[in-house]
């Protein structure tokens, strides 16, 4: 430490009595003693020889004197600084800015203080890279200093929010400006060379095609002044067609004669509708011929093979929709795929239960159009056993698939073997 001394020197001779202050007093070095580190509060805002800083409130020097974990440790020279002091109950909390860990994790880190035991001097933070150790040296710092961030901190991205600091968003700047000068740059390389360039290239096209159609339109006005020279000749030119065509236009209205009466058009509409009704009534007539005298066929096709309907359960409940395959694998389906035609007749061969009643229905198409429908017994639940069901529907369609389904009055799945005569149109 230098000396410390009066800019004024006394050149006064020093008195006898040496209770006085005399001017070799007044002229020699003063002594100054370090200040001790003794824990006074009211002193430590302003010295403590400990730490050889002066603590504003805005930042805290402090040495690591005991770590407790990776999230706690002491600085005993802020013992009684004041409970709550760096986590207030409201506000922003301070910051701990390692400065110095020999060169190593987490020195350059900067973490919030989580809580701070005033009586023990203990911080409780956010955990760093690496964990502190004795000897260490941090400083606890304002919200308002925290903020400002350090070089280490990375660049933010995106909007603004409240979770960066400052340095971030000045490395985001920074970097962003980088690229719009990176773009104003090439902008100015196409301004002052590739542009001019272009628009050169564009005016010049603009020049050429331009004349093309003044020269076209040229052209077009001596074409329409030939036409119009045409029209006005009236020996050889447009002129003498045109009145050719007005003469042929005046003999054919002369002669054209005159419309049909609405009596006439009455009675042409009614001729008609005499045809169409006549169109219908020829195919009822050869519809009711293909019934009196067509070829019957069977089906299944061969005595080796069957065809059978199995009833759905509970009682009165009908089976799923089935295609009906006889028992060769051969589907009705197959014998309808590319022309349309009827069922004359379903046989039923044979029934699983005797004493019950049997009803099922034929239908085609994913819709399940249904064209019959069937009730049968055997002899004991009928007067007589119904053995053949005779019967005109509808046509099946050709290339659509033709199911059956069932039901019986009992609860089991009752079945019966039938085989159809059918006819092809």
């Amino acid at each position: 430490m230098g000396n410390i001394t009066h800019p004024f020197v006394s050149t006064i001779a020093d008195g006898d009595d040496e209770t006085l202050v005399r001017p070799s007093n007044w002229n020699a070095d003063h002594s100054v003693s370090a200040p001790v580190n003794d824990d006074d509060v009211a002193t430590k805002e302003y010295v403590d020889a400990a730490d050889e800083v002066l603590d504003y409130g805005l930042s805290f020097r402090g040495v690591v004197t005991a770590v407790v974990d990776t999230t706690h440790f002491d600085v005993a020279s802020l013992i009684g600084i004041g409970s709550g002091f760096f986590k207030p109950t409201a506000g922003s909390p301070y910051e701990i800015y390692v400065v110095k860990a020999d060169g190593a994790a987490p020195e350059g880190e900067q973490t919030p203080v989580v809580a701070f035991t005033n009586t023990t001097g203990r911080f409780q933070h956010i955990a760093f890279t690496a964990s502190l150790a004795i000897g260490d040296i941090v400083l606890i710092q304002h919200p308002a200093i925290a903020a400002l961030g350090t070089k280490a901190s990375v660049a933010a991205t995106g909007a603004v929010t409240t979770t960066n600091n400052k340095m971030e968003y000045i490395k985001q700047l920074v970097t962003e400006l980088q690229v719009v000068d990176a773009l104003v740059d090439a902008i100015l390389v196409d301004t002052g060379t590739t542009l001019p360039a272009t628009l050169a290239t564009i005016a010049a096209y603009l020049d050429t095609e331009i004349q093309t159609i003044i020269d076209n339109l040229a052209t077009v006005d001596t074409v329409v002044d030939g036409i119009q020279t045409d029209l006005s000749n009236g020996s050889d030119g447009l002129g003498a067609l045109k009145i050719l065509i007005d003469a042929v236009k005046t003999v054919v209205d002369a002669n054209t004669p005159a419309g049909p009466t609405k009596t006439e058009m009455d009675n042409g509409h009614g001729l008609l509708a005499t045809e169409a009704k006549q169109d219908i009534i020829d195919a009822i007539v050869d519809n009711i011929d293909d019934a009196v005298q067509h070829t019957t066929h069977i089906y299944p096709v061969d005595t080796n093979l069957t065809c059978t309907f199995t009833a759905g359960q509970p009682t009165n409940a009908w089976g799923a929709w089935a295609e009906i395959t006889d028992s060769g694998a051969n589907t009705l389906s197959s014998i309808f795929s590319a022309i349309s035609g009827h069922i004359s007749s379903i046989m039923i061969e044979t029934i699983s239960e005797d004493d019950t009643i049997y009803m099922a229905e034929i239908a085609y198409g994913d819709d399940k159009i249904t064209l019959v429908a069937l009730r049968f017994a055997g002899g004991t639940k009928f007067q007589a056993p119904n053995v053949q069901n005779r019967m005109w529907p509808l046509p099946f369609t050709a290339g659509e698939t033709i199911y059956y389904r069932m039901k019986t009055a009992t609860a089991v799945a009752n079945t019966c073997t039938v085989h159809f005569r059918y006819h092809l149109h």
